[in-house]
């Protein structure tokens, strides 16, 4: 049995038996894990209000590979996220969306370090630039895409009369003449695609500075999430999502 020490972002706390928990954690060196932590609702337990979903945990945990559910050892807090939001507030959402898709695209013990590493950047931008939750969105599910390799790509042909399209039967955008005809070909109004454009080419969250329509975000949003769902062949509809249009933002 190998004790591993690794940061974790928490996703989901699961009551078990009386007083333990069992926790789902994006952890840095295997992935998507489960943990049992043995008396973490206890009031005396060492454990006791480090579980919350948005917390960033430096964390040891034994591992042994026959067993699915390992045991939690130790953990300590390194960052809280969207603790200073109010119920409505959009980076909240967007936060919870992001745990929320990682939760449910990530096979367990698969280990991606860079994109642990881009969770936390974005969670970070999230709390220190909140005046643009949307977009920041929006560069994750671009960035996520990139990094699970599927890089979707926007940029124009430069011919006259060019029209960006979504192929939502093959999961890929491209470009082409409007006369072209086809089921599967969605139009992308200019709008859009510039929105797209502009987004995917900031290499850093701290670049993002434009300020488009709300509306138009989420509609960006929803054509990342048809596209990620394609090629992940999963239905990629987020609860987070669903609830925000009922709050204001």
């Amino acid at each position: 049995m190998a004790l591993i020490q690794t940061k974790a972002l928490v996703l989901k706390a699961i009551p078990f038996q009386e007083t333990s928990s069992i926790v789902r954690l994006f952890t840095r060196a295997q992935g998507r894990t489960a943990l049992i932590a043995k008396g973490a609702r206890r009031l005396k337990s060492p454990f006791r209000g480090y579980l919350e979903t948005l917390t960033l945990l430096d964390i040891s945990y034994y591992y042994k590979p026959t067993r699915e559910i390992q045991t939690l050892a130790k953990a300590d807090i390194i960052s809280r996220f969207a603790i200073d939001y109010d119920a409505n507030r959009a980076e909240l959402f967007y936060a919870t969306a992001l745990i929320e898709l990682i939760d449910r695209i990530l096979p367990g013990g698969q280990k991606d370090e860079a994109l642990f590493d881009f969770c936390v950047q974005i969670l970070e931008t999230l709390d220190q630039h909140p005046e643009h939750p949307a977009e920041t969105f929006l560069y994750f599910l671009i960035g996520l895409a990139t990094l699970l390799g599927y890089q979707p790509e926007f940029k124009s042909t430069g011919q006259p009369g060019d029209q960006l399209f979504y192929h939502s039967s093959a999961g890929h955008f491209s470009y082409a003449a409007p006369q072209i005809s086809d089921d599967a070909q969605r139009p992308i109004d200019p709008e859009l695609g510039a929105l797209l454009q502009t987004i995917a080419g900031i290499t850093t969250p701290s670049q993002l500075m434009v300020s488009p329509d709300p509306n138009l975000c989420r509609r960006a949003h929803a054509v990342m999430l048809d596209f990620l769902g394609v090629h992940l062949e999963q239905r990629l509809q987020l609860r987070s999502l669903q609830l925000m249009p009922m709050l204001t933002t």
